[in-house]
């Protein structure tokens, strides 16, 4: 709640000095709220009236504050099914869904696995001043098949265990493939 709305001087122990929440940082701009399905109801009903009134009540404040901030919000939940459970607000799913952008799981979309390999090897290699790695044809092979649960950033983070954990600039299968690991991918094993 801090972090979205603020707080003034003395509203809980450790305010020794007011606080701009995001909202107000972000007036006349744009706020990204990701994993909005996590949002806990009490939080749900706050952003809701931040959304109709646009205006903020900064924690230990009297005074609103009034906002022009639009929203984007993402989530990885089915926001439906969170309002027919009771775990989301239906009032706020409406006001967020404006407009919807539903983006295609990784697994149904193995054409742009190669490209997405060929971007994050880069990215990786020059972060850690390393030459640039190819990957096999086997390890390409195994990602292109993989069923990818954790999506782009399962593959991102898989790709960076392959160039920290291989010897050679081709990466292979087992660079990026934990076989002793309990977690690994029962396919993999």
């Amino acid at each position: 709640e801090a972090e979205l709305f603020g707080y003034r001087k003395g509203a809980f122990t450790d305010a020794k000095t007011d606080r701009q929440g995001l909202f107000e940082i972000c007036s006349k701009g744009t706020l990204f709220l990701d994993e909005i399905g996590e949002l806990p109801l009490n939080l749900q009903g706050k952003l809701l009236r931040t959304l109709q009134e646009k205006t903020i009540l900064p924690l230990g404040s009297n005074d609103s504050l009034k906002v022009q901030t639009r929203i984007v919000a993402a989530t990885n939940k089915n926001l439906k099914k969170r309002v027919r459970d009771g775990q989301f607000r239906e009032d706020l799913y409406y006001r967020l869904s404006i407009l919807q952008i539903e983006s295609v799981a990784l697994r149904n979309r193995p054409e742009d696995i190669p490209m997405l390999c060929e971007h994050f090897v880069k990215k990786i290699c020059i972060e850690m001043k390393k030459p640039i790695c190819q990957i096999s044809h086997e390890l390409q092979a195994r990602l292109n098949t993989y069923d990818w649960p954790g999506n782009v950033r399962e593959l991102q983070n898989m790709l960076e265990r392959a160039i920290v954990m291989s010897d050679s600039q081709i990466l292979q299968v087992e660079d990026a493939f934990d076989f002793h690991s309990s977690e690994s991918p029962e396919i993999y094993k």
